[in-house]
């Protein structure tokens, strides 16, 4: 290792234990004209993470300049590409991202366009990343699908908006809650006037497990940021018709919240049921058991582990605003629920009024406290589950029979798909700097389902780890009240 290398590996060791002392200051003072980030680029996200919390915003451009300079490292480039935007400065990235050759040929690009294209309403921004993504795709982001001679279920607003409501521990910023105020007020004025769902078509395309959509041309009309390769429609399996349910995300929450609603036009339809559901070999069991759960049979599902051809692939956009009034979705919802009742029955397992989805299991996002959480749950009845260790079924059923649902952020929060809309949800929800849109997706899906939904925020320091802590002396008090209303 050079001399130089050995230096900034001095640099890079100093930054992360800086940041992990949220000793903000002296992380800028270390880097203060230092290049060491051009060896190790992660450097600029520990500068990045020190600016923001200590709210140097000028800063941030300084440090768009700086990773202009950084020669290769694609990859990092990309992850700072992200964290500006994550962090609202979304012209900086966009300016970093476009401004930057050597990444234009890399399969992250055209994801990273898109994620910069949701972040902002700028015309100007827009119309350059607009440009930019076409260039990337050969025109492929262009090419709209066909409508489809199918059709999405009409809208029944049966279903009003649930309610939102916000309390916190001492510690949070009043940003915080100021932007979630603002967001929920924002999402509420979207649905009042939501976009339907809609079935679309791509003809002659390839597809492969990822979901990646391009055409024998060379056009890629859908990329997840993997390789598409060059391909003739004799090169593969070919399909004369089928369903996209493809994802490149494991979670289950992308497939219960993003993807199980699509499949609303095809329940119950006889002009669908001989068409093939696309899944990806290998994909978590999830996905094909509550397919199954909702009468779809295992015939119906083709797996998907090389690109194939499909003549007329069926593509349906849905979202948030598709679920509004709910009652067209809810078959689907409804015969899942039916059948994990019936499984429930069938074992004799307890379906308890309240209960608190743990997430002590998990691998991401861990409360340090979570054991004297469980403990205060108990002791006030209310019954803790780790989803991890029950059937698919029972999570089901224990979501759909409860009244009260408690869980932190990201704990099977998702089956609020299957509880009434009279259910009150009470999470607890660790908030930083530039989390604010995924983080508060179950107060927008609470809305939609038109249930009682109750967030308690906690300050996650930054950088954003995955240790957070619950403020118990705070937070029982707040939730007795709450059990009590």
């Amino acid at each position: 290792m050079s001399n130089d290398a050995a230096n900034a590996k001095v640099i890079l060791k100093k930054c992360v234990s800086l940041s992990k002392a949220q000793r903000w200051r002296r992380l800028l003072i270390t880097t203060e004209n230092d290049k060491s980030f051009l060896l190790f680029p992660r450097i600029l996200i520990y500068k990045l993470d020190a600016a923001v919390a200590l709210g140097h915003f000028s800063l941030v451009k300084a440090i768009v300049e700086e990773a202009k300079t950084v020669a290769g490292f694609p990859d990092e480039t990309f992850a700072i590409v992200r964290e500006i935007n994550r962090y609202g400065f979304t012209e900086q990235a966009t300016a970093l991202l476009l401004e930057k050759s050597d990444l234009k040929d890399d399969v992250a690009f055209v994801p990273s366009i898109r994620r910069l294209l949701k972040a902002t309403a700028d015309p100007e921004l827009r119309k350059k990343l607009t440009d930019a993504l076409d260039t990337a795709t050969r025109g492929g982001a262009s090419i709209p699908p066909v409508r489809s001679e199918h059709a999405f279920p009409d809208r029944v607003n049966a279903v009003p908006a649930g309610e939102v409501r916000l309390f916190h521990a001492t510690t949070v910023g009043r940003r915080h809650i100021d932007r979630l105020n603002a967001d929920t007020a924002a999402f509420r004025d979207r649905i009042a006037d939501p976009n339907n769902a809609r079935v679309g078509e791509y003809h002659d395309v390839f597809v492969d497990c990822w979901g990646q959509i391009w055409n024998e041309d060379g056009a890629v009309i859908h990329s997840v940021g993997m390789p598409t390769p060059p391909l003739k429609r004799t090169d593969v399996t070919q399909a004369d018709t089928a369903m996209h349910a493809l994802s490149k995300t494991r979670g289950i929450y992308h497939f219960l919240v993003d993807r199980l609603p699509m499949f609303a036009w095809m329940h119950g339809n006889a002009a669908a049921a001989s068409i093939p559901i696309l899944l990806r070999s290998g994909a978590p069991k999830f996905e094909r058991q509550l397919l199954e759960l909702g009468d779809f049979p295992t015939t119906q599902i083709m797996e998907v582990s090389e690109p194939i051809f499909v003549r007329r692939l069926i593509r349906v956009r849905c979202g948030f605003e598709g679920l509004v009034g709910w009652q067209h979705v809810a078959p689907l919802f409804d015969q899942i629920i039916d059948n994990s009742l019936r499984l429930a029955a069938q074992h004799d397992v307890k379906l308890p009024e309240k209960i608190y989805i743990s997430r002590a299991l998990a691998a991401r996002r861990q409360m340090a406290n979570e054991h004297d959480v469980h403990e205060a749950m108990q002791s006030r009845n209310i019954a803790v589950y780790q989803f991890e260790n029950i059937p698919l079924w029972h999570q089901v059923a224990l979501s759909h029979s409860a009244k009260t649902i408690v869980g932190p952020h990201g704990a099977g929060l998702s089956h609020l798909m299957f509880a009434p809309s009279a259910t009150k949800i009470i999470e607890i929800l660790p908030i930083a700097d530039g989390t604010y849109t995924l983080r508060w997706n179950f107060s927008r899906l609470a809305q939609v389902r038109g249930q009682n939904y109750v967030a308690w925020l906690e300050e996650q320091p930054l950088p954003v780890s995955d240790r957070w802590t619950t403020t118990t002396d705070q937070f029982l008090p707040f939730l007795d009240a709450e059990l009590a209303d």
